[in-house]
């Protein structure tokens, strides 16, 4: 390993207090290599007060690597492993090394592979694309907790060009004329996250940076002794000027990035990575600085993406059809009432003699057929269909088809049309677009209840002779007078059947 370092002793420590926990039967807290270095970096720092970087020669984070290595197969040695296993031990100690990107939140998670991509955009009002996997996991649950509905995309460390290619598959569906979906990325403040950024927004307008930056720094008034570290770049990032150049971003960010030249092909730069502030104060910056910039840049949301579909108004019951059916059930269903009250005494002894009672049932049905009063099966009401009625429906013959939602339409539109450009806050959008399409359906309803004829119609119901007087006016028969009249019809019956057969045994004897 050469030279021991302070910062290697730091880590060997960290490490030591991973191993202790699993051997006694615990599970440290999940972390990557990336924020394991940042980790152990910010508590080299606080230590040692009078240094401003660690002190690893060369590369600071391959060095910091091939501690972790050496501290593994050390442990693999010590305990009969095989050495060329050395990861299993980080993997026992829950630091895990880089991987590919995977997605999750709207969606169950997932790697994104060429098969899933087109899955990134799935059930989100947008998506957000983070490096750092323990940092999304964090911002996942935190942005959730606010109400949004979102997909991450974690890097897990890989290559820039490995997560373009899987994001800018998943943009190729957006609408890049119009976009109401937003691709919000979270990078660090380095020459390849500021890349990966401006790579996304040739190809998609409606890619927002909420990575760290010099807002973002100044926003949460960082310490920049902790979050800020040196850099060694081998090249002028021509590409990288050239894009600051018609962004936000300035030449002061430029040449910090950048760094000043100490060699014919070397530059000192510097950069703040997510870990770094994720490991000094938690993931609050974070969500803060997101949640603003949100508010201030997503303007349109497309609400289609988190399941909300166009809405349509009901057609409200017919007011016409409604006035004839009140006029049914609530009038002619008198003429019921009276008919079961005549029927009432009457069905004790009906089967018997039907003759008895026949005259009080011909006078009911008599004023049935004068008035046109029927029972209706179908709807299982009484109705009329006399010519009257005929004449009266056809009169308002247009009100039974009159439709009400059509004089709706434009103002319907209007609601649906915010489904794919919602302007407002993307947590409040459906429950807002429901209100407004219930308050049009209670305007609809209350047109067709506010129909001048439906009035007119309805006094002409009112007015219509049906009979009334007449039904009411009905003798109700006493039950005793109609058992009274049964059992003297039964008896004269009777005394005609012994009659009957008297006659028949006579003509017997008389023919012996």
């Amino acid at each position: 390993m050469g030279k021991p370092t302070k910062f290697n002793a730091l880590l060997y420590q960290l490490l030591d207090e991973r191993l202790r926990t699993v051997e006694n039967g615990g599970t440290p807290t999940f972390t990557d290599m990336r924020h394991m270095f940042y980790e152990c970096r910010n508590k080299f720092l606080k230590k040692y007060l009078e240094l401003t970087e660690i002190d690893l020669e060369g590369d600071q984070y391959s060095g910091f690597e091939h501690a972790i290595t050496y501290w593994c197969q050390k442990y693999c040695r010590e305990h009969g492993m095989n050495e060329e296993l050395y990861w299993r031990v980080r993997e026992m100690l829950n630091i895990w090394a880089k991987g590919k990107a995977t997605c999750e939140g709207e969606v169950e998670k997932f790697l994104i592979e060429k098969n899933t991509r087109e899955r990134v955009s799935k059930s989100c009002s947008f998506i957000l694309l983070c490096e750092k996997e323990t940092v999304s996991r964090e911002l996942m649950k935190r942005l959730q907790g606010e109400g949004y509905k979102l997909n991450i995309v974690a890097t897990g460390g890989k290559s820039p060009s490995d997560v373009k290619e899987a994001v800018l598959e998943a943009v190729d569906s957006f609408d890049k004329d119009d976009p109401t979906f937003y691709f919000l990325v979270l990078h660090d403040f380095d020459i390849a996250g500021v890349e990966i950024f401006f790579d996304l927004k040739r190809h998609y307008n409606n890619v927002i940076d909420v990575g760290v930056n010099q807002e973002f720094i100044h926003s949460w008034n960082c310490n920049l002794r902790l979050v800020e570290e040196q850099v060694k770049n081998k090249g002028f990032h021509k590409k990288l000027e050239e894009y600051i150049q018609n962004s936000d971003y300035t030449q002061e960010d430029f040449n910090y990035l950048q760094g000043e030249k100490v060699s014919a092909k070397k530059w000192i730069g510097k950069r703040i990575e997510i870990d770094a502030i994720h490991v000094e104060y938690g993931i609050e910056p974070f969500v803060k600085y997101i949640v603003d910039k949100i508010q201030k840049e997503c303007k349109l949301w497309d609400l289609s993406r988190i399941g909300v579909e166009d809405f349509e108004l009901d057609e409200p019951d017919n007011p016409f059809e409604e006035a004839l059916k009140e006029f049914n059930e609530d009038i002619l269903g008198q003429v019921r009432e009276i008919e079961e009250k005549i029927d009432e005494p009457l069905d004790t002894v009906h089967n018997l003699v039907w003759n008895v009672t026949h005259g009080f049932e011909w006078d009911i049905i008599h004023l049935k057929n004068k008035y046109g009063i029927g029972y209706n099966k179908e709807i299982n009401k009484y109705e009329v269909s006399s010519d009257e009625m005929s004449n009266l429906e056809r009169k308002y013959q247009d009100g039974f088809f009159r439709e009400y939602v059509p004089d709706y339409k434009d103002e319907l539109k209007e609601i649906n049309d915010q489904i794919k450009r919602y302007e407002g806050d993307v947590r409040e959008g459906k429950e807002d677009l429901e209100n407004q399409k219930d308050d049009l359906q209670k305007d609809v309803d209350k047109s067709a209840e506010e129909d001048k004829e439906v009035k007119e119609f309805k006094d002409e119901l009112d007015n219509f002779d049906w009979g009334k007087d007449e039904f009411e006016a009905l003798e109700v028969p006493d039950e005793k007078d109609v058992i009274k009249a049964v059992i003297e019809k039964l008896q004269g019956r009777l005394e005609e059947l012994e009659e009957d057969l008297s006659k028949a045994e006579r003509r017997d004897l008389s023919q012996h």
